[in-house]
């Protein structure tokens, strides 16, 4: 009994240390914010099933997590959850190339990740990897090109993740780099521990890149204005998207896109019609407790949470190091990214994707009632046909576009 009541006084005295002491590590600020409540699903967000008629493509070989997708006439191009670069052509898979280096059967951190794929105006492919950088494909002929390395600081500041891209008329790219403290994965840390993304340009010619934007909350998204005169950015954890104008009188300003939104933002495109549409990676309704409205206002709990997941980090990674085995670094990988609040494939069943005008209005929205999708991370509209993205789904879904463009 003794034995037990002391090792409940030890348990108790760390875990009163680990909240209170200064100067543990690790050594992030926590802020205090807090979001208004989120529009309600009514007029122009009203529950519709229109994402229920999306089918899957019948395809020769199985995909993984195509997150990202970029049409080029009747092929598709996206990246998947090992890191390769494949095109869709009629049903057939074709892999393009790997980015990084070939994941082992027992790695447990990816080896690639693909999170972002854009034509540029040469017709070269512009890929954000969230693991290993920027890079410009050309999808012909397999030949690869870095632009952006991981180990290269970024105005003294190495980037973490490389989310999505866009690209200017004069071939210079946009991109998000979701976390300065944070990889894939385990890209939780940033939502408990941020603001520290920011949005980043590159320049082309003279290969460097500057922050136009900094401690951003998870930026995601990125899109040019049909006008170039600004670049929209999804800030996930804001649920918000802002707008950073480089050109005009309002040069090196920002201000919000749209707030609110019922759902925390992923990638944003445009819809074709002059306006955007901006996928939501999970729901967050007016009916429904949300955990991000929640933590918010409670820093203090946030840096707590933070510092006891460090602690148990650390000491598996150094126990890992005495016994070496698979199950340990599953472990430490699983810990890394919280555990279940990282798992993408625990996300709610509703898909919501919010249709905006060029000035930020919604105007509409495409939602599912029954399935097939979810967990849906972009949408990519063609002539014929649009295609949705998702980091987690195994198949990659489609819907005419004349029956998202019904009014």
């Amino acid at each position: 009994m003794g034995f037990a009541y002391t090792g409940v006084k030890i348990t108790l005295l760390v875990l009163l240390s680990i909240f209170f002491a200064p100067g543990l590590p690790p050594h992030y600020e926590f802020v205090n914010f807090s979001l208004e409540p989120p529009l309600d699903l009514t007029g122009p967000l009203a529950p519709n099933s229109i994402l229920d008629n999306a089918k899957a493509i019948p395809l020769d070989s199985p995909i993984a997590g195509p997150e990202s997708v970029a049409i080029r006439g009747d092929e598709v191009f996206t990246g998947l959850l090992d890191g390769s670069l494949v095109k869709i052509n009629n049903g057939k898979v074709t892999k393009i190339t790997t980015l990084g280096k070939e994941c082992d059967e027992e790695a447990v951190v990816p080896c690639g990740r693909i999170a972002g794929v854009r034509f540029d105006p040469k017709g070269k492919l512009i890929v954000a990897d969230a693991v290993n950088g920027i890079y410009r494909i050309d999808v012909d002929t397999g030949k690869v090109e870095k632009l952006v390395g991981m180990d290269a600081p970024i105005e003294g500041v190495l980037p973490r993740f490389p989310d999505d891209i866009d690209i200017d008329q004069n071939g210079n790219i946009y991109f998000s780099d979701a976390s300065t403290i944070a990889g894939v994965d385990q890209l939780v840390l940033e939502a408990f521990a941020g603001p520290t993304g920011r949005l980043v340009k590159y320049n082309t010619k003279t290969k460097e890149s500057t922050v136009l934007l900094s401690k951003l909350h998870f930026p995601n998204g990125v899109q040019l204005s049909h006008d170039q005169q600004s670049v929209l950015v999804t800030e996930t954890m804001r649920a918000r998207v802002m707008r950073y104008y480089i050109q005009g009188k309002n040069q090196g300003q920002a201000d919000i896109f749209v707030d609110n939104l019922p759902g925390l933002p992923d990638n944003i495109r445009p819809n074709g019609r002059g306006g955007y549409f901006i996928v939501l990676a999970s729901p967050r309704l007016p009916s429904e407790f949300s955990a991000l409205d929640l933590a918010g206002n409670w820093p203090l709990t946030r840096r707590f949470i933070v510092r006891l997941h460090h602690f148990l980090v650390k000491t598996l990674e150094e126990v890992e190091k005495l016994l070496p085995n698979i199950v340990f670094k599953e472990w430490i990988a699983w810990i890394k990214g919280f555990g279940i609040l990282g798992d993408l494939e625990k996300t709610p069943f509703k898909t919501i994707i919010v249709e905006t005008d060029k000035d930020g209005k919604i105007i509409g929205s495409l939602q599912n009632e029954k399935g097939p999708i979810t967990r849906l991370s972009e949408i990519s509209v063609g002539k014929e046909w649009t295609y949705f993205g998702s980091p987690t789904l195994k198949q990659l879904y489609r819907i005419k576009t004349s029956d998202i463009t019904k009014k």
